[in-house]
Order: C-alpha cells, then sequence, then structure tokens
C-alpha cells in the first residue's frame, strides 16, 4: 500500500528548525474504495531528541519576558483531532486542490537539494507534490526539462541529508 510521510518543524533558538512531529498516511484501493491509515506524532513535552512544542514555548518565554502557557498533551491531541476534521471536511467537499496551498504554505522541501540514489546519485531540487496523485516531483539540475515523480512508498526522503533512495 502506498505511504506518504511529512515532517513538521519548529523555529527553536537551540536546534534552528527542528522536527516536532510527523505524519504517515498508508492508502489501498480494492473493489471501487480507497481506504486510508492515517497516523500523526507530534512532540509536545520531551525535550529529545529534538525539541518539543513546550521547549519552545519556554525559550520564547525565557527571551521575551511572556508567560505563555505550556500545552497539555491532552489538549494538543484535541486541537489536532478537531484541526484533521475540519481539514477532512473540506477534502471531502472541495477535494485535495484547496488544501495544496495550505500545504506548501507550512512546508519545508519546496526548491531542497537533493540526491537522488537510484538514478545514478543525480542532482535535483523538489518542485512539489503532484496534485492528481500525491507523488513527490523533482527537477533533475543537469537536465532541467525532466521532472521526476517519485512514488512514496518505494522511496525514502532523508531530509538531513537531501538523499532520496529506493526503500529496502
Amino acid at each position: 500500500a502506498p505511504a506518504a510521510d511529512s515532517d513538521t518543524s519548529a523555529d527553536s533558538a537551540d536546534h534552528g528548525f527542528a522536527k516536532i512531529g510527523g505524519v504517515l498516511v498508508s492508502s489501498s484501493y480494492r473493489a471501487g474504495e480507497y481506504t486510508l491509515l492515517f497516523g500523526c506524532g507530534v512532540n509536545v513535552a520531551n525535550r529529545l531528541p529534538t525539541t518539543s512544542i513546550n521547549s519552545v514555548i519556554r525559550e520564547y518565554n525565557s527571551a521575551h519576558g511572556a508567560g505563555l502557557a505550556t500545552l497539555p498533551v491532552e489538549k494538543a491531541l484535541a486541537l489536532i483531532t478537531a484541526k484533521f476534521e475540519e481539514l477532512y471536511r473540506q477534502f471531502l467537499v472541495r477535494g485535495f486542490e484547496p488544501l495544496l496551498k495550505l500545504y506548501y504554505k507550512n512546508w519545508l522541501h519546496s526548491g531542497q537539494a537533493v540526491t537522488l540514489a537510484d538514478r545514478s546519485y543525480e542532482k535535483a531540487r523538489v518542485v512539489g507534490l503532484d496534485p492528481t496523485d500525491g507523488q513527490l516531483q523533482v527537477r533533475s539540475v543537469a537536465s532541467p526539462g525532466t521532472v521526476y515523480s517519485l512514488q512514496p512508498d518505494g522511496n525514502s526522503f532523508d531530509m538531513l541529508h537531501g538523499l532520496i533512495s529506493r526503500k529496502a
């Protein structure tokens, strides 16, 4: 089943932009029906391995003399669930295209330089997502007219090293 993942980051004084969460979606199609399995993880309170929402709040409070309250895990869960439900209802009514703009607004990968391990380590830049099927699209640096669509279930994106390779 195809799977797609996406990371969430925060701007932290200690870490710059640091991963604080991610999403994984697996899909299957059978007998004319799509089934999606959605998973979401957000680091609310753990300082490691990168940072957390509450760590960023504490850093902000310290740097600005502010008194923002930290976020209880239960409230984070409620907020995420409510927002997901809102976005899902929008998707059912209007499709994926209107949500793509919101996705890109919060996405860090646009224009990112990557190396395609399965194409003789060809250099490329992330273009975006294909609006029809959600595949990651990258443009060859050596041949700018060439755009590759990469299936999420068959590729792994190592964001730290900018390396895209076939999953083992």
